[in-house]
């Protein structure tokens, strides 16, 4: 390929030229990438590292990568590395979910160390068990969600009151524990989030075919929701919007979306269906709202996502979703002018989601004009990094090749890391 051999030769005269702090780039692993030898590169350029956010989160990536590979002292040493305290608990919560018997209660050196508050327990055992039960591993998502409950238990006697959370409710309806599911939305204190639980709680019902409960659930959140001030309202809106395009009530959804009295808010609740109506398969609906929004950045995402889904589900014949997104680009990016903030932000996000489709597509002559459309070295390296994420696991000497010619060593020891991380939650699935 043109493109494998053209980045090959970069990354020789890289590690020729600007050593990646203490990196060695086995060739041997080049042209063959394993989750040991990305280990082993990772490992050998870590040592001289500044404590910062960048290098937690290289840590955290690295970290887990270990724990998945069943290396835990090695995990273990790394997460006491690192300072920030979310980057730390990846690290401990890959440990902990690899040994579903050890926790802060059976373990005589908590993975969850007892540092962390209950309230984080009860979120980061939740997320375990969401894992476990979506891996139908369900022993294993019981002896989490247990820990979830138990930590809900400590926060609940020093408080006095109920304790409700997002993760707790939703891996409780995993588990069968519908009305502890609805309990645990219903004593979220913010009456947002707790409205956004109950949509959640209710589009699963809707999915299993249990209509009746789903919009009783719907009501219960709807009434949340007109509690709330006008500028609040936003999130609730969308969710509710959605709900309402899933289920085929598309001129409900449309009702709920142009209720809002702020444009602003109006526009981006519309904009935030855009998607969603995709995913339903309308896409003239998905343009219509485009065109009403202002958002047609927003669909140029989505056809890029759709080209990418495309090519990832090896499907044969004209990719029609990248032709589509190619079009809405040329001439956002003809009109992009002096964008920014918020409206550039969303031009490059679609920037990027049509250059990893052709990325998928081997077309690299297509990623380098995109990318080139991309206004800084920020922006160009996040690219980049989309763009090795999607390859690794489908071509990962691509990935690795595309990893070594990214622009400062940071960035290229991130992308590594990742990497190491992405191979190994494969080889462990």
């Amino acid at each position: 390929m043109y493109w494998r051999s053209f980045l090959f030769a970069g990354s020789l005269l890289v590690s020729a030229s600007t050593p990646l702090l203490a990196l060695d780039a086995d060739p041997y692993c080049v042209r063959e990438p394993t989750v040991d030898c990305l280990l082993d590169m990772v490992a050998s350029a870590i040592g001289d590292l500044r404590p910062g956010y960048r290098t937690d989160a290289v840590l955290s990536d690295y970290g887990r990568a270990l724990a998945l590979t069943g290396r835990e002292e090695e995990a273990l040493a790394i997460a006491e590395r690192i300072k920030t305290e979310r980057s730390r608990n990846q690290v401990l919560k890959t440990l902990a979910a690899q040994q579903p018997g050890k926790g802060v209660a059976s373990s005589e050196k908590p993975l969850l160390d007892e540092s962390i508050t209950a309230e984080r327990r009860v979120v980061d055992y939740a997320m375990m068990a969401e894992a476990a039960f979506r891996k139908e591993k369900g022993d294993d998502a019981r002896a989490f969600l247990d820990q979830a409950l138990a930590a809900a238990a400590e926060v609940e006697a020093e408080t006095k009151a109920p304790h409700g959370h997002y993760r707790l409710a939703s891996a409780l309806e995993m588990a069968g524990d519908h009305d502890a599911a609805e309990e645990a939305a219903r004593a979220i204190l913010d009456p947002s989030n707790s409205a956004i639980t109950l949509i959640e709680l209710a589009t699963r019902r809707a999915k299993d075919g249990r209509k009746d409960e789903a919009h009783a659930l719907m009501a219960e959140a709807a009434d949340l929701r007109e509690a709330l001030p006008e500028d609040k309202r936003y999130l609730t809106l969308s969710r509710a919007a959605e709900f309402r395009i899933k289920e085929g009530e598309t001129e409900r959804a449309l009702t709920l979306a142009r209720s809002a009295t702020s444009d602003q808010v109006r526009e981006s609740v519309l904009g935030g269906l855009v998607q969603t109506a995709a995913r339903a398969g309308n896409w003239a609906l998905a343009r219509g709202l485009a065109e009403e929004a202002g958002a047609m950045d927003v669909l140029a995402s989505v056809y890029g996502y759709c080209a990418s889904s495309f090519v990832a589900r090896g499907n044969d014949g004209p990719n029609t979703c990248l032709d589509e997104a190619h079009v809405l680009l040329d001439g956002l990016i003809r009109d992009a002018g002096e964008k920014t903030g918020r409206d550039r932000f969303m031009l490059d996000d679609a920037i990027v989601a049509v250059a990893v489709a052709e990325s998928l597509s081997d077309n690299p002559e297509a990623v380098e004009k995109l990318i080139a459309a991309l206004p800084d070295v920020r922006s160009r390296q996040h690219a980049h990094h989309m763009i090795i994420n999607a390859q690794t696991g489908r071509d990962n000497t691509l990935a690795l090749l595309m990893a070594l010619n990214l622009e400062t060593p940071e960035a290229k020891l991130e992308a590594l890391a990742r990497m190491s991380r992405f191979l190994a939650a494969d080889a462990n699935r």
